[in-house]
Order: C-alpha cells, then structure tokens, then sequence
C-alpha cells in the first residue's frame, strides 16, 4: 500500500497521496510507476 511505501521511504503519507492523485492508495500493481516527493 502506499502507507507501507511512504513509511519505508520516511515520506509522509499525505504527501505521497499528493504527488500521485490517480493512484488508489490501496490498491498498487506490480510495475506501476509512483512519485516519491
């Protein structure tokens, strides 16, 4: 989930929903591309 990305990666969770708006934060795919801010 993009939780568990902004945890690892020391992101706050807002900000990462931010820098991908059409991402489903609970629903990532193997191969899908996101931004880390």
């Amino acid at each position: 989930t993009l939780y568990l990305i902004s945890f690892k990666y020391g992101v706050s969770f807002s900000a990462l929903i931010a820098a991908n708006p059409t991402i489903n934060p609970n629903l990532i795919y193997v191969g899908q591309q996101i931004v880390i801010p």
